[in-house]
């Protein structure tokens, strides 16, 4: 599980990274289309991979899947 788990975390990152970025070009204006879009992009990553994981620990926790620990 280790790899989706960092997986998820380079993904939280990428997103914060890409907030903090826009934020500092932007300055008092509001972020281009084009950053906009990309934000977009990196948060639907993100919450896509927190949704599979979601599920991913749903069926671990019902047995559906045997992990060793």
């Amino acid at each position: 599980l280790t790899p989706v788990i960092s997986m998820v975390a380079r993904a939280r990152s990428e997103y914060l990274k890409s907030l903090l970025e826009i934020t500092e070009l932007a300055g008092n204006g509001l972020p281009t289309k084009e950053q906009t879009a990309e934000l977009h992009d990196k948060r639907r990553i993100f919450e896509e991979l927190m949704g599979a994981t979601k599920a991913l620990e749903t069926a671990i926790n019902r047995g559906y899947l045997d992990v060793s620990r």
